[in-house]
């Protein structure tokens, strides 16, 4: 019997389209989730969203040798901002507090403890996949905000009826997200790095390409002239990809948490099946 092997090749610059088992969420702007332009966009600033207000994953030497593989082409100093006091993911608990932070990147403050999230966000307009639940969290959240619109004469029927409805309907989205109680993952058989100069993106089991909706691709928010508007583009410092199809800058960072993640359905835009993912940036 002849045997005959197949290559496919992506043609580079193009998405593949996820599997038709991942569905993806596209998280919204700031209009949609905040109910308009956050103040500092008017300077502009990160993006960010949270999903969940509690203090979550330690980035420990494994985390941040993975946030390292996954920015290659960034210079080392882009790479550990990315994980500073006040860039947007770190408030207060990333490199750059007092004491220091332990640095595995750098070699710095090895004693100290290690930075830690002290909230799980993402980034307005990036996309992550999930299933569909109901929260009764979240749907208490949605009674209690509608009666402080009733208070203040803001409420309407509708707002009341549908914050009932919440209670026992599809109100929200449970976030895919890597584990935080593990390290990253690894191809099955290849060595966890132990040391910055063996570490190698094509040894993680998951990446940016294969798996962006397990990522955030770091945005700024800004408002835009003639006509104004709201626009979201890349951090600075960022490196490019070649397996994207555009040519700006990118920086990555991994949806991670230690917990169950639930968010409210209200704030995410269901792409429809098959959907290529969807660029975070808006001009």
């Amino acid at each position: 019997m002849t045997s005959i092997q197949v290559t496919i090749t992506r043609k580079p610059g193009v998405i593949t389209p996820p599997p038709p088992t991942i569905q993806l969420y596209q998280y919204g702007d700031d209009y949609q989730v905040l109910g308009d332009a956050r103040a500092c966009a008017a300077g502009g600033c990160p993006a960010v969203m949270v999903l969940r207000d509690a203090p979550d994953t330690e980035f420990d030497m494994h985390w941040q040798f993975f946030v390292y593989a996954i920015n290659e082409g960034m210079s080392v100093n882009a790479i550990i901002a990315v994980m500073g006091n006040s860039k947007a993911l770190f408030n207060n608990t990333g490199f750059g507090t007092s004491p220091g932070r332990a640095n595995y990147i750098s070699g710095n403050n090895l004693s100290g403890k290690p930075p830690r999230l002290d909230k799980l966000r993402t980034f307005a307009l990036t996309a992550h996949a999930g299933g569909e639940v109901n929260s009764l969290a979240v749907a208490l959240a949605a009674i209690l905000e509608t009666a402080r619109a009733t208070l203040t004469g803001r409420a309407s029927f509708a707002m009341v009826r549908s914050s009932l409805v919440s209670l026992t309907a599809v109100n929200a989205l449970e976030v895919k997200t890597f584990d935080g109680n593990n390290p990253p993952p690894m191809i099955p058989g290849r060595p966890r790095p132990q040391t910055l100069a063996n570490v190698r993106l094509e040894d993680y089991l998951i990446t940016p390409e294969r798996n962006p909706e397990l990522f955030m691709d770091c945005t700024n928010v800004a408002w835009k002239a003639n006509p104004k508007r709201l626009g979201y583009g890349p951090f600075a410092n960022g490196a490019k990809r070649s397996w994207l199809p555009d040519d700006r800058i990118h920086s990555f960072f991994p949806l991670v948490s230690k917990y169950r993640v639930v968010s409210p359905l209200k704030n995410w835009i269901k792409l429809p099946a098959g959907s290529a993912y969807p660029s975070p940036f808006r001009s």
